[in-house]
């Protein structure tokens, strides 16, 4: 913390990547960022132990975490693949207390930190899936959970970056994806091709695609 304030940088480290509820990283964190008034450039990755925690202390830290305004940032494809490994049945789940820091009001940002290695062999890149994963692990089903999935590789993620000028408006940064979608709920259900990718706006991606329906003779 003191580097980053000397330096004028964010904090974004790994926390609690583990299913061992003894593991109590985000507490430190928590007070650090306190104590430095870091609050809102600080962010904690992972926070997997929290899943195994004790609901009233689970509960204590997520209130604290909005309160100094630390972030969190959940990859539910790596956790879900690593975490609860040792369980017998029922098995942990792996990513962190999504809901209940939702409902905290702690901003809560979704990413994938491994691609293709001995951790994760299937990622893409692509923050669609990732946002589609954590509406399933989540358990975000209803519209306004699944919006705030869509937040989490959006405007969640933007406040973690602190880029303040990211929305669909005048005057905002014309940095965009347009799906071939009616809507941003349509595009995570079918996963819907990128039509045009803006950066600055001028498009630097176009994605063509056909779809066409055979009929038989006769």
């Amino acid at each position: 913390m003191r580097l980053a304030q000397e330096n004028d940088a964010d904090v974004d480290m790994h926390v609690d990547e583990t299913d061992d509820p003894y593991w109590h990283t985000l507490e430190l964190l928590i007070d650090a960022t306190e104590r430095y008034g870091w609050g809102g450039r600080t962010s904690a990755a992972h926070c997997c132990s929290m899943a195994a925690w004790d609901d009233d202390y689970a509960a204590r830290q997520i209130a604290r975490a909005a309160g100094v305004g630390v972030n969190v940032i959940t990859n539910p494809a790596t956790n879900l693949m690593i975490q609860g490994r040792g369980d017998n049945e029922p098995k942990r789940r792996g990513i962190t207390r999504v809901k209940e820091l939702l409902g905290a009001g702690v901003n809560v940002a979704a990413g994938q930190d491994n691609l293709y290695d001995g951790f994760y062999p299937f990622g893409s890149g692509d923050q669609m899936m990732i946002a589609w994963l954590l509406a399933h692990a989540a358990h975000l089903s209803t519209p306004e959970e699944i919006a705030l999935a869509i937040d989490s590789i959006g405007a969640s993620a933007a406040r973690v970056l602190r880029i303040e000028d990211y929305a669909v408006a005048p005057g905002a940064r014309a940095d965009l994806v347009v799906f071939d979608a009616e809507s941003a709920e349509e595009a995570l259900r079918l996963q819907s091709p990128r039509r045009w990718v803006l950066h600055d706006g001028r498009v630097v991606a176009e994605t063509i695609h056909e779809t066409q329906v055979l009929r038989s003779g006769g």
